[in-house]
């Protein structure tokens, strides 16, 4: 979604995403629904009733946690032609009851050091272990709420370097960068949530 200057409508914004496919026709293309950085609160639902007017479209990423909304997508896509990859997954319980279990898939920024972990808690939804799927769930939602103060791409860059994934935990302009206290006090984060639950972190 653009950033700067906002879509008026939704056949606008489709108008914006059919002007961007448009100069890679040949690849497949991908709305990202995120209106808490963008500020653009046009529906996806809406946008997909003007889904004609783009021909590569393959579905979305939504990183929202208006569900209504989310259920709203899935009906707009009744015939399933469109991918719709959930973007919040410390929510994901609340994503998986849309989607038959061969057709969920999902992707996020903490899946870097995390992918396991959110892949046990469709595993456990879909195999009807509720209980273990909350139980997991919850283990996400302890990360984010421990990784918040800090910053969510802080977060993840910081520990993919302590793996040896990155070279540099620095972020680029605008975004803040964490100071070496902080660094510091960020690893003891990591190293309380490995201490109380080593299953998950």
């Amino acid at each position: 979604a653009p950033r700067f200057v906002k879509c008026g409508s939704a056949a606008d914004l489709a108008r914006y995403c059919a002007d961007v496919a448009a100069a890679a026709p040949d690849v497949p293309f991908f709305y990202y629904h995120f209106p808490l950085a963008t500020g653009v609160a046009i529906k996806p639902s809406q946008l997909f009733a003007h889904k004609h007017t783009i021909p590569t479209l393959a579905g979305m990423k939504f990183s929202d946690s208006n569900m209504w909304e989310y259920g709203d997508c899935c009906d707009a896509d009744a015939s399933g032609t469109l991918a719709f990859l959930p973007g919040f997954e410390a929510q994901t319980l609340a994503y998986l009851p849309f989607h038959p279990e061969a057709s969920y898939g999902a992707i996020s920024l903490s899946f870097s050091i995390l992918a396991p972990l959110h892949a046990d808690v469709a595993k456990a939804h879909y195999s009807g272990h509720s209980e273990e799927a909350h139980a997991k769930q919850a283990a996400s939602r302890s990360f984010f709420r421990a990784v918040t103060p800090f910053g969510w791409t802080q977060a993840i860059k910081l520990a993919l370097v302590d793996r040896g994934v990155l070279d540099s935990p620095l972020c680029r302009a605008p975004a803040a960068n964490l100071s070496p206290v902080k660094r510091e006090e960020l690893r003891a984060a990591f190293r309380r949530l490995a201490a109380d639950d080593p299953a998950s972190f």
